[in-house]
Parts: structure tokens; C-alpha cells; sequence
């Protein structure tokens, strides 16, 4: 999986080889000189470092494994989906918890921002797809329609469209 955020010249991306989960940061034009997301794959916390300043952000507050990230259109804020079930959203400067999504039956695979930051998808082991209030942390919408559990939602660029897939092929827009 790979993000690229276009007002930051930030990329983020997981790599799932050999059993481990590891996320990084790129800023673009200096590649992985600079900063280091790391997430091994059985823990619930993440370490954000600067390897230039030296400053490491941890952000924890999962209890289970860390399934999927996305950063929000401003670059502000980062949704984290977990295995046990919640979705957290951080503030990427300070590392703190804004708020935590509870609502999914099972493990949480996908999350991902609409365009404008507004809204907040999901995708869960109880294949349902939830729309979350970006601000509020308030359930706006539960979609059904997979049979087996989502493994990803992307919105549309101009965010009328939100996709999502599931285990069983099965692509629902």
C-alpha cells in the first residue's frame, strides 16, 4: 500500500514482506534520509522519528495490531485502523489522540479520507463499510453488500465515489 499526500511532500507506505509490517515516511526529493515510521507487525504502537532531529513521536493506543493508515487531505491528522475493532485519529504534530471511532463487529482492515476531509471510511472482518464524521467521530452511514470482510475503500478524486472491496472479489461503488 502506498499514500501520497499532494499538499505534503510526504509519502507513506507499508511493506508487508516477511511477515512484517513496516510504514515509512519519505519526504519525495530526499527518499528515506529523513523520517521513519516504524510498526512491527505483532505490536499496537507506532514510532514517528525525524532521524535528523533525533525526536521520535510514539503514538499508541491500540490494543491489537495496526491494520491500515491514512493521512488526512491537510496533512494534520492521521486514521489508524486496528485489529481490536477502533479506529484512532492522531494529530500528526503533537502524536495525541483526537478522537476514537468505535462501531465495527470485527477487526478493522481499511481506512481512508474523502477528498475534502470531511469523512472517514472503513472496511472490517464484519463486512461492513463505515462513513465517519472526520470532525465529530460520529457514525454517519453503515454500508452492507460483501459477504466476506473489506480489504479496502478509496474514494472517487472528487469524492462522489467511495469503493470498496471485499475478500469474495466482489468490488461495491
Amino acid at each position: 500500500m502506498l499514500q501520497y499526500s499532494p499538499k505534503s511532500p510526504t509519502c507513506f507506505g507499508i511493506d508487508s514482506a516477511k511477515g512484517m509490517q513496516r510504514g515509512f515516511l519519505l519526504p519525495l526529493t530526499l527518499m528515506v534520509t529523513y523520517c521513519v515510521l516504524q510498526a512491527p507487525y505483532y505490536t499496537s504502537s507506532a514510532t514517528l522519528q525525524d532521524k535528523k532531529l533525533d525526536n521520535p513521536l510514539k503514538l499508541e493506543g491500540h490494543k491489537g495490531k495496526v491494520t491500515s493508515l491514512s493521512f488526512s487531505p491537510n496533512s494534520l491528522s492521521l486514521v489508524s485502523g486496528s485489529a481490536d475493532k477502533t479506529i484512532i485519529v492522531w494529530n500528526v504534530q503533537t502524536g495525541e489522540e483526537k478522537m476514537r471511532l468505535i462501531g465495527h463487529k470485527g477487526a478493522v482492515r481499511t481506512v481512508g479520507y474523502s477528498p475534502d476531509g470531511k469523512c472517514i471510511a472503513s472496511g472490517a472482518d464484519d463486512a461492513t463499510v463505515i462513513l465517519w464524521d472526520a470532525q465529530t467521530g460520529k457514525l454517519k452511514n453503515r454500508l452492507t453488500g460483501h459477504n466476506h470482510w473489506v480489504t479496502s475503500v478509496a474514494f472517487s478524486p472528487d469524492g462522489s465515489v467511495l469503493a470498496s472491496v471485499g475478500a469474495e472479489r466482489l468490488l461495491i461503488m
